[in-house]
């Protein structure tokens, strides 16, 4: 990762959750999301979701019990 997308990244990560859902909106608005996307890159997209996913799901079973 470029020092640049990290210091994007760490910016983005300082935003409210109010603003970093108008900064995702914008970007989708803007910028073909597909048009660069290798199959290994929307395969790793998607792992990471499912992970993120599974961490959400074992974090909210935690707290029901």
């Amino acid at each position: 990762m470029t020092h640049a997308v990290a210091q994007i990244l760490s910016e983005v990560q300082r935003l409210s959750l109010p603003a970093r859902v108008e900064l995702r909106r914008a970007i989708v608005e803007r910028i073909p999301m597909s048009d660069d996307l290798t199959e290994e890159d929307f395969a790793a997209l998607t792992a990471n979701m499912f992970r993120r996913l599974d961490e959400e799901e074992d974090t909210l079973a935690s707290v029901d019990s």
